[in-house]
């Protein structure tokens, strides 16, 4: 299989571009979210997690 250097660049900056839009996009429909500290998990809602570990 052989591929040309132009089409590996258009891939290439294709996905960028993609990747770029779908971040935006993501900001946007979730404008006070912020990242995770870096746990993995999603932060606890107090009020059923309490009610839950009683």
């Amino acid at each position: 299989m052989q591929i040309d250097l132009a089409t590996l660049w258009y891939l290439t900056i294709g996905t960028l571009l993609v990747s770029a839009a779908l971040t935006l996009w993501e900001r946007q429909a979730h404008p006070g979210a912020r990242a995770s500290s870096g746990s993995g998990r999603a932060p606890a809602r107090s009020s059923r997690s309490a009610a839950w570990s009683r």
